[in-house]
């Protein structure tokens, strides 16, 4: 990666991050609402047997309605499980919000006692329809910002269904900087 690529990345996390943070906490909550119907009323929602989406923590959109609004849709639930020393994602199909824990980046992740006890399973991105995908920054060509461990990427590379990102307004940019690896995603909502 070129240095400069990568500063301006850096520089472009720290802004947007410090942006979001300053989102009053219910106006982020109406926000997160909002997005959770566009989504669920969505064609590509509705014609989705199965989704997979991130399980929000500290000041992104947050995606507990949406996750009960999946199960409540009988929809299969995918969420990502985070491998830090292979640096790869898995998605994990589960059926309740009690099936998780705090994982390594104070994130909520499937509990690896169910995994091991064979109740939760690890599918594979070609049994999901639509991924819901964090973002920090974004463009209105699809271009993302997310957190620089490169995870959505890895997961996004040969993923054939739909990728739909969620933001907030505040963290659109004209132009979000990309390196070859940088996977654009198909849609991304934001209010």
């Amino acid at each position: 990666m070129d240095d400069s690529l990568a500063l301006k990345k850096h520089e472009l996390r720290k802004k947007l991050k410090k942006i979001r943070d300053l989102i009053p906490k219910c106006e982020a909550r109406a926000k997160s609402l909002e997005l959770t119907k566009t989504i669920t009323g969505s064609e590509a929602y509705l014609r989705s047997e199965s989704v997979m989406t991130y399980v929000s923590f500290g000041s992104e959109v947050q995606t507990l309605a949406l996750i009960e609004q999946i199960l409540t849709d009988k929809k299969n639930l995918f969420v990502p499980l985070c491998d830090v020393n292979l640096k790869v994602m898995f998605p994990v199909k589960i059926s309740s919000i009690d099936q998780l824990e705090l994982g390594n980046y104070g994130i909520l992740e499937p509990k690896k006692e169910l995994l091991k006890s064979g109740v939760l399973t690890i599918g594979d991105k070609t049994d999901i329809d639509l991924a819901i995908v964090p973002v920090l920054g974004f463009d209105k060509r699809g271009g993302r910002l997310g957190y620089g461990g490169g995870y959505y990427d890895r997961f996004l590379n040969g993923y054939t269904g739909l990728s739909v990102g969620i933001a907030f307004s505040e963290c659109l940019v004209e132009n979000v900087p990309a390196e070859k690896h940088d996977i654009k995603l198909g849609k991304i909502y934001y209010c």
